[in-house]
């Protein structure tokens, strides 16, 4: 099976190629990368502009591969992702009977019956606990006796106008849509390992256009929150300060920017001049100081994100940071400070095994090739992912008779 991992960044759309082997295992043949545009904070809001980046990514990958590809796993975020913690149940009879996968795929499906709220399509339901005859807390029923199946999974939603472009966009490519992930759960496959996932750790990927963040307790996600605020901001905000243009602010901050200004001496940077006018050298003291000022105000509102899903155990892994912002210098000292947790920035890895030459904004199409290995990180392939499939594919289905594939 060949497939293209796609990420549809704010600041850029990654492609990456791979052959995947009977037992899944992917082998990464191509990589394509373009800089985004129609995309603003995870939402495609010129499928034009997109599907030109798109094009310009997937053709670099398939040059590089030698060879074209016909299908497609997406990650997709936007501002309107939604994530809960729901309940369902299934009654198996007045005896108890030994509970079968059928059984615990029927209770997972039970808790999305009466389908997502308006406007919305459910991506993902992960099933985190069960309970056996309303008292036994359970990780994994199968095989155990039980009268009445319980189950709480974490259900993950997006905004149905922006998976329909999404899956437009793709289409227009002559590609098959496979599946859609949340892109800060692809994120976490390839920044997390299993031992932070089961102790409990808070994964944050900075982004261009918005955060997300992903909580994991006991190997699955816990809580999912996602603000509109990303690198684009810093960015922003180094400009107004330093009345500089966003193409120069830009370059300040990747070329001298740090996340903390600590004990920086205040020394003088130049400022890109492509048009050479002589702008006057800036503070590095003071493009820091903006600088983290933003990174402090992000780190405080992913907390109250977070904390505003219900969300309270604690989290001895601590905070794991990925995405472009996590490049930064300083980042994770920042994040420690904030937090008051052990935090580092992620290594990019593929199956648990680092992958050196990726730099974190690689994370995302990373993580999806660990996703399609994995069968998708839950108990329950079939039922989980029977849910997201039947959308996407009915979607698409809809779509592709008005055009584009």
């Amino acid at each position: 099976m060949r497939l293209a991992c796609i990420d549809v960044g704010s600041s850029s759309i990654s492609v990456a190629i791979a052959n995947f082997s009977a037992a899944l295992r992917p082998t990464v043949i191509g990589r394509g990368w373009a800089p985004a545009a129609g995309v603003e904070r995870g939402d495609i809001v010129d499928l034009n502009g997109a599907g030109r980046a798109l094009a310009a990514a997937l053709e670099a990958a398939e040059r590089a591969a030698g060879c074209r590809v016909g299908q497609a796993i997406v990650a997709t975020g936007g501002r309107e992702l939604t994530a809960t913690l729901r309940r369902g149940q299934l009654t198996l009879g007045r005896d108890p009977v030994t509970v079968t996968r059928k059984h615990a795929t029927r209770a997972v499906n039970s808790i999305v019956q009466g389908g997502p709220e308006p406007g919305q399509e459910i991506l993902h339901v992960i099933p985190r606990s069960f309970w056996l005859d309303g008292a036994h807390l359970v990780r994994n029923p199968l095989g155990m006796p039980a009268a009445r199946l319980e189950v709480e999974a974490h259900v993950v939603a997006a905004s149905s106008a922006a998976i329909r472009n999404v899956i437009r966009c793709v289409q227009d490519q002559g590609l098959e849509v496979r599946e859609l992930v949340a892109a800060p759960l692809a994120t976490a496959e390839a920044s997390l390992t299993a031992q932070e996932r089961e102790a409990g750790v808070l994964l944050v990927d900075l982004g261009m256009g918005s955060t997300g963040a992903v909580a994991f307790t006991q190997g699955t996600p816990a809580a999912t929150a996602l603000i509109p605020v990303g690198g684009q901001q810093i960015t922003g905000d180094i400009a107004i300060v330093l009345r500089v243009s966003l193409r120069q602010a830009e370059q300040l901050k990747l070329s001298y920017g740090r996340a903390q200004a600590g004990n920086l001496p205040d020394q003088l940077v130049d400022v890109p001049d492509d048009e050479a006018i002589g702008l006057e050298p800036v503070s590095q003291r003071l493009l820091c100081d903006v600088i983290e000022a933003r990174l402090e105000e992000t780190f405080e509102q992913v907390m109250q994100a977070v904390a505003a899903t219900g969300f309270a155990e604690p989290l001895p892994a601590g905070v794991v940071l990925a995405g472009g912002g996590a490049s930064l210098p300083d980042v994770a000292a920042v994040a420690r400070r904030l937090f008051g947790l052990p935090a580092r920035a992620a290594t990019v890895s593929v199956l648990g095994a680092p992958v050196a030459a990726l730099a974190p904004s690689w994370g995302t199409a990373a993580g999806l090739l660990s996703w399609v290995q994995r069968g998708r990180p839950d108990l329950l392939p079939e039922g989980a992912a029977r849910t997201t499939r039947a959308n996407v594919g009915r979607l698409a289905r809809l779509l592709r008779p008005l055009g584009g594939g």
